[in-house]
């Protein structure tokens, strides 16, 4: 045989030896979630990337309208839209809610005192609620001039009734021993249902069973229109100065 043919054989059978050692590179390739490795290299399934196919966009089939963008799955909308995937236009829109309400599906939801389709009616309340009744003084004495007490200062507790001062409506707890000068506050939750009916704001010196008539200032809810969340009472006469925590209720 010459030489020639036979290095051409001895080249062939080599070839055919060191390709067929040569090392399949899909051998220790591992790719996740149904990906295909083809020549060494993940081919991944919809959705997924990464050398392993490890990665995953949360976006991949979620299609928002009209300018939305996706953020980890979920539509993002523009000023003007909603719904899964800004497919809706927004009802509150065109909408404008004034006095501080706010569109909620399409209405506005107005805060307490205001109402109408965009809450531009100013509402008058139909009661008013005292929350607390805040001494900041008090008669030292009686008008005879003798001591509320014996010993120590008046225990003093509050009532609020209709017209003039009484404790058959509604009477507060007691605070033992209060001095002049200081401030006395007495949480309550009295309802006045008819706002053009005076109430009297009175105190009492609590000693059972008859108490002391203290002073007392009346009201009438109906006369404050700005409706205010404070009201202040004095009487310099006889150094009586209350204040009424209050809300109203439409």
């Amino acid at each position: 045989m010459p030489n020639t043919m036979k290095n051409l054989l001895i080249f062939l059978f080599l070839s055919i030896f060191i390709i067929s050692c040569k090392q399949d590179p899909c051998e220790d390739k591992i790719c996740l979630n149904s990906g295909i490795c083809i020549d060494g290299t993940c081919q991944c399934e919809g959705g997924y990337s990464g050398e392993r196919c490890q990665d995953y966009d949360e976006c991949f089939q979620t299609n928002c309208l009209n300018g939305g963008t996706c953020l980890n799955g979920d539509c993002d909308c523009p000023s003007g839209y909603i719904g899964t995937n800004c497919e809706t236009v927004d009802p509150c829109l065109t909408l404008n809610c004034l006095n501080g309400g706010d569109c909620v599906s399409g209405a506005c939801a107005c805060p307490p005192g205001f109402g109408g389709v965009d809450c531009s009616v100013v509402l008058d309340p139909t009661k008013m609620r005292i929350t607390k009744i805040t001494i900041d003084d008090f008669p030292a004495t009686r008008p005879d001039g003798t001591n509320w007490d014996y010993v120590g200062g008046p225990d003093i507790m509050a009532s609020v009734s209709s017209d003039s001062c009484s404790l058959n409506e509604y009477t507060t707890g007691y605070l033992n021993d209060c001095l002049k000068g200081n401030t006395y506050p007495i949480n309550m939750n009295i309802l006045i249902e008819d706002l053009d009916v005076y109430q009297s704001i009175c105190i009492w010196d609590w000693d059972s069973p008859d108490p002391d008539y203290m002073g007392g200032l009346t009201i009438l809810p109906s006369f404050y229109d700005n409706w205010p969340t404070t009201i202040l009472l004095q009487n310099s006469n006889i150094d009586l100065y209350m204040q009424l925590t209050i809300s109203w209720e439409y």
